[in-house]
Parts: C-alpha cells; structure tokens; sequence
C-alpha cells in the first residue's frame, strides 16, 4: 500500500518556478514504490486570505473549495513544502495555505521544506522562517532540505524535469529517500505505540 505525500506548491504569482519544483519533487518522490506524491497547486482551492481561525473548526467552515484538501491533509502520511522566498520569508500564499487546517491535521507527519529564488542565497530565509511553524503544527521536521538559488538558470523544465544540475539532481533524489525513510517509521511506530 502506497502512503499519500502532499507536495504543496506555496506560491500564486504570475511567472512562478515553483511549480516547476513541485513537479520536480513529484517525479521523485514516484520513484519510491511506497510513496504516492499529489502535488497541491494553491491556484486550484481559491483559500482566501485570513478568513478563519486556526483551531478545531467544522470543516463546513471551510470554503468549499478547501473541504477536499481538508481531507488530503489529514489522511496523508507527508508533506513536502515548496516555497519561495518573498522579502526574506516564506511566501504569503504557504502560511495561508497552512492555516486553514487544524494542527492534529499535521501532528506526526514528516514534512520536508524545499525552498527557491532568483537570488543566489535558494531561499534559506524561507526555510529559517517555515521551520518553526512547522514544528509549531506539530509535524516533524526532517533534517534534509533542499534550497535552490537561482532558480531561473537550474534546468528545471515546466514538466518537472531536471537536467545538467549536478548540485541538484542527487539532493532529490536523497530526500525522497529520507521521506520515504520516515515515512516508513513513523508509520511503524504509530501502529506499535499510539499516542
């Protein structure tokens, strides 16, 4: 059986990499039999900005559009964050994205943050930013990470593909790896000693 990883995509803007990052990590991530990767594109659910309280909630709080993504996050067993870096932080769109689920929703789950800009710094302000809330939803944090600066000039293809980045090619392919790992484990442990 195939456990479902979330690869969200953390940015809207017009001309944005980040899709291509995701679909990169998507790629990857199929290539370990026991993982099932979806990626979630935040243009597809519409999440207006600050509209509800993070917290227990009913879900038809939510709107409509978010109801099914409500249900992805709670019964998937990871998470990859793809995020860029907007004025030294994560982008708007991640954090908002992030707060419309419950905390329980995220608690135990692996979650791997891979960051980006145009810059040559790969987002590292964004991942510095990201990994305390993070933690604070209750998902734990893997020590892997992968930042890619100048995102523009990496080789990355609108389908995903990446091609003559030496730098970045292996560094997937490790975190898939180490998703898979955890994924495994945590799982594992969560059968044989629940909370």
């Amino acid at each position: 059986m195939s456990s479902t990883i979330l690869v969200i995509v953390g940015s809207t803007r017009d001309g944005r990499f980040g899709l291509r990052v995701g679909k990169m990590m998507v790629k990857a991530l199929e290539k370990r039999q026991s993982l099932k990767p979806i990626l979630i594109d935040p243009l597809d659910y519409e999440a207006p900005v600050g509209k509800h309280p993070l917290g227990p909630r009913d879900t038809e709080v939510l709107p409509s559009k978010l109801q099914p993504l409500d249900g992805m996050v709670k019964s998937c067993s990871g998470l990859v964050l793809v995020t860029a870096e907007y004025n030294a932080t994560i982008a708007p769109t991640m954090s908002n994205l992030l707060d419309y689920f419950e905390p329980a929703s995220y608690k135990h789950k692996p979650v791997h943050v891979v960051t980006y800009s145009l810059g040559s710094f790969g987002g590292i302000r964004a991942r510095s930013a990201i990994l305390p809330m993070c933690q604070e939803l209750g998902m734990v944090c893997l020590p892997s990470g992968i930042t890619i600066p100048q995102v523009a000039t990496a080789n990355i293809d609108e389908e995903g593909k990446c091609e003559n980045n030496d730098r970045l090619t292996p560094k997937v392919e490790e975190l898939a790896k180490e998703m898979e790992w955890y994924v495994r484990a945590l799982e594992d442990h969560k059968i044989k000693s629940p909370l």
